[in-house]
């Protein structure tokens, strides 16, 4: 499952609550910061999830923020997504 996978199944799971890339780190259990940030720029040019300064979910910080629009999943092309 790519990271990009994992973090809409971790959102879908949230009801909306947006989460920055740190603290989607954190709950994915990553060590790098940087294949989440991919992830969530790509994410967030999707109609399903938007990536703007809000406070995150889980830290309670102002930052960029990742969270959906509404509960489907985006597939995303290139590197992101796992093969079918």
């Amino acid at each position: 499952m790519s990271t990009a996978d994992r973090i809409c199944e971790f959102l879908m799971r949230r009801g909306g609550q947006g989460f920055c890339d740190d603290c989607l780190r954190k709950a994915l259990r990553l060590r790098n910061l940087r294949p989440v940030q991919q992830a969530t720029e790509a994410l967030g040019k999707s109609s399903v999830y938007r990536r703007e300064t809000r406070f995150c979910g889980a830290c309670g910080n102002e930052r960029l923020t990742l969270w959906g629009r509404n509960e489907q999943k985006v597939d995303v092309p290139g590197p992101l997504t796992t093969s079918r």
